[in-house]
């Protein structure tokens, strides 16, 4: 019988597991739906079900898998048997096969990752194969329908379409969005190619995909064919989005023309996961700036605000801004005269450093076990090196710093070994000669990193190294918080100026060159509703004001190393500039 694909019940389905197959992983969850064309969403949504799976005592979930899916161990106890969910998925399928009269259309994205699952429960649990399910990949049927599409996931497939996928990666959610694919392309089926039926359905595929290994296909992008490329050759933030209007992504730019077309170049090598935001784009968004730094500023507020799903850096997550008392033993959320030493992004790095100040004053090596060793480098256990590693490379580095360390506060020696660290690093900066950088593919092929106990050594050292660097931005940052910065532009004809208050640009303004630099400003240092000095001041950071200032700090280091002259002013009397301001960037 030549079933009609508007008239077929057809159940989707979806396997999160960890591996490829019962016999290098297990599944974590299974989760299928009925949908018959013409159904209401809504209506489709409520039939769905999704079955957490208990996982054998012998495996656990790699971190990886953690936080792409959310799912936790603590949630499998009270998840079912595998035996048990492959029961109720086998009742599904004769249920759906009787309702099509002898046939069981399975709609899975990515077939060739769940089939080998359903065919290892079938072996373990059904005494006898009934019938089969007629798989319909629609993975398979994107790469025919879509062939320049850079990248064919559920993800790039369902956003092309015009579908938001959730981040986690559950089955509801990847359910939801095969049976959007599926819906769509039904209708180019119907619309392009004239077919209607199932057996027309495997006939054309089984064609095309012969077809398709003698042509191969260039990759090509959906925006391209928008005409989205008609941009200022100026600075600003572009935003890509969907064909629904969801926004994927925000960038800067020092050129919005030059920076976007970047992205279509065919020498062009992007990550996985940028090719599946493309796949994805079709409209773009932008916003002019007077100057680059402006952008970079304008692109971390934005990406705070609206959180791109395919921006990685500059996103908030579970980062807090603190403070710490002056001894490092007590934290705040605010900053006053009890809590001066902030902001910092965590606390992770000062609880590595009153930790090590813990086990330097117990005068004994094993106290480590005590302080859980895990907080002193910030690492999980398992990239950890074995305790007594820990213990010798400890004792090496109290060797070699005991002068330091006994005849010093901690937090004193702590410093001056931090800081003769960091100097001996800039002096070999300067002296190294520039190295090509590496290629990803230079970069894996390095050896595996092996812990010893001048390695342990050193990670103490990088420990106080990182702990003072992060205090010293942080009295950069409140120095920052209100200020004006003034820089020449590109060509050395005009001077931009940019107010800093409260952590936020409060305009921007540019004057032509011939006036004098402290008498500029000055005058717009009194049109400012802002204090004569920061005396007082009561700092009010978040972490959308730290990285303002922090990018901020980027851009004029961007700018000096372009032989562009940069003066900060922190009041009319108080300015950093020159080869002064150059070393002091050097400490940031």
């Amino acid at each position: 019988m030549n079933h009609k694909l508007i008239d077929l019940t057809y159940l989707i389905l979806d396997i999160q597991a960890i591996g490829s197959n019962l016999d290098n992983g297990y599944p974590l969850e299974i989760g299928w739906s009925l949908w018959k064309p013409g159904v209401e969403q809504k209506e489709f949504l409520t039939n769905l079900q999704s079955f957490l799976i208990k996982l054998p005592d012998s495996l656990t979930i790699p971190r990886q898998v953690q936080k792409i899916t959310g799912i936790k161990e603590v949630d499998l106890k009270q998840g079912m048997e595998l035996s048990k969910v492959y029961e109720l998925l086998s009742q599904q399928f004769l249920s759906v096969y009787k309702m099509n009269q002898s046939i069981c259309p399975l709609i899975i994205h990515y077939a060739r990752y769940e089939k080998p699952f359903l065919d290892g429960m079938c072996q373990l649990y059904s005494e006898q194969k009934l019938f089969e399910p007629l798989i319909i990949c629609t993975h398979k049927l994107s790469k025919i329908l879509f062939p320049d599409l850079p990248r064919k996931g559920i993800r790039a497939v369902a956003g092309y379409l015009g579908y938001t996928t959730e981040q986690m990666r559950r089955s509801q959610h990847h359910i939801e969005a095969t049976q959007y694919i599926w819906q769509k392309i039904l209708i180019i089926l119907k619309d392009q190619w004239q077919i209607a039926a199932m057996d027309e359905l495997l006939d054309w595929q089984s064609t095309a995909m012969k077809n398709k290994k003698n042509n191969p296909t260039q990759r090509s992008y959906p925006m391209l064919a928008k005409g989205a490329l008609n941009l200022p050759d100026q600075s600003g933030i572009y935003r890509m989005l969907r064909s629904n209007g969801d926004l994927l992504y925000i960038g800067k730019a020092r050129s919005l023309k030059q920076r976007v077309s970047s992205y279509f170049l065919k020498s062009s090598h992007h990550p996985e996961y940028k090719l599946e935001m493309l796949s994805q784009a079709v409209q773009l968004d932008y916003t002019i700036t007077p100057t680059a730094a402006e952008a970079a500023l304008l692109e971390s507020d934005e990406i705070k605000k609206y959180q791109p799903p395919y921006n990685r850096a500059l996103l908030a997550g579970e980062r807090k801004i603190c403070y710490f008392s002056h001894d490092y033993q007590n934290r705040s959320s605010h900053f006053d005269d009890h809590f001066p030493l902030g902001p910092l992004p965590d606390e992770t790095i000062i609880q590595s450093l009153t930790a090590l100040e813990r086990v330097v004053k117990s005068k004994n090596p094993d106290r480590i076990i005590e302080e859980n060793y895990t907080i002193l480098f910030q690492m999980l256990p398992e990239y950890l090196p074995d305790l007594e590693l820990m213990k010798e490379g400890y004792q090496l580095f109290y060797q070699n710093y005991q002068d330091q360390l006994t005849q010093l506060p901690f937090f004193l020696a702590a410093k001056i070994i931090a800081n003769a660290y960091y100097r001996s690093k800039l002096t070999e900066r300067k002296n190294k000669p520039e190295q090509k950088i590496e290629t990803d593919e230079e970069k894996e092929e390095k050896k595996e990193f092996i812990w010893t106990a001048e390695a342990v050594q050193k990670g103490f050292i990088h420990l106080l190294n990182s702990a003072f660097f992060y205090l010293r931005r942080a009295h950069w940052f409140k120095m920052l918080y209100h200020s004006l910065i003034i820089w020449e532009n590109f060509s050395k004809d005009a001077i931009n100026i940019l107010p800093i208050e409260d952590g936020y640009i409060k305009g921007s303004t540019q004057d032509y060159k011939g006036q004098d630099l402290d008498e500029l400003c000055k005058i717009h240092w009194l049109n400012r509703s802002i204090h004569n000095q920061t005396k007082g001041v009561v700092f009010e950071f978040d972490i959308a004001t730290y990285d303002r200032l922090r990018i901020l700090t980027t851009e004029i280091r961007r700018i000096i190393g372009e032989n562009r002259k940069v003066e900060v002013f922190f009041s009319p009397s108080k300015i950093i500039k020159g080869e002064r301001l150059k070393i002091f960037l050097e400490w940031l």
